[in-house]
């Protein structure tokens, strides 16, 4: 699959993407074996990799902001296995796009070790993260972490809808009437910079409340 685009886009290329973003939705549906209730993730992790990725292409800040580099942070609980091993699986699938390009950027990973945000804050202005994915397990930080991502222009994605629900992240993948569906906090995305073309808005689902 190609994430590239170019800086002017047209109505076609737009409609394109849409279509894109659409058919893995529905592709998804296929790939979930049994039902699941709306805040566990029935998602495989590649198709959420691939959704993440299509979903940053709606993204009209990245181009603005980048310095030609989109660096993806991975954040884990440090110390807490099923939280570093969620980590390294997503970070695994993502390499596998570093040929390929997201908005005419780059892709690069970081893992990041969290047990506290101070820690965080200093690696996103170590290593400039653009966007953070989060795993599982940063439920009791969750929200302390969000005001830092808004502070440093970070966009953040997740598993866990209900961060993004209750938590303040931006986007999350997860399931709904057994069908696979985005879930965007509007107004937590903007807090962290994010600048979403509105074809995007057609098929995600709008949770969390302006009034944190």
């Amino acid at each position: 699959m190609y994430w590239s685009k170019r800086r002017t886009h047209g109505k076609r290329s737009g409609n394109r993407l849409l279509r894109i973003l659409a058919g893995l939705i529905v592709f998804c549906v296929f790939c979930l074996r049994e039902p699941v209730s709306a805040q566990e993730t029935g998602v495989p992790l590649d198709l959420q990799a691939k959704l993440f990725l299509s979903a940053l292409t709606y993204d009209k800040s990245l181009l603005r902001d980048s310095d030609g580099v989109l660096t993806v942070g991975i954040l884990y609980v440090a110390g807490a296995a099923r939280s570093e091993k969620k980590a390294q699986s997503f970070r695994a699938i993502l390499e596998r796009y570093k040929d390929k390009k997201v908005s005419g950027l780059v892709l690069k990973t970081v893992m990041c070790g969290c047990a506290e945000v101070d820690a965080f804050r200093r690696s996103i202005k170590q290593d400039a993260f653009d966007v953070v994915y989060m795993a599982p397990g940063m439920k009791p930080l969750v929200r302390r972490l969000s005001m830092v991502t808004r502070t440093e222009k970070v966009f953040t994605f997740t598993s866990e809808i209900e961060y993004v629900a209750e938590g303040g992240l931006s986007m999350a993948v997860g399931v709904e009437n057994n069908k696979p569906k985005l879930y965007l906090n509007l107004d937590a995305a903007r807090a962290e910079g994010a600048d979403f073309n509105s074809r995007l808005l057609r098929i995600v689902r709008i949770v969390g409340k302006s009034d944190r």
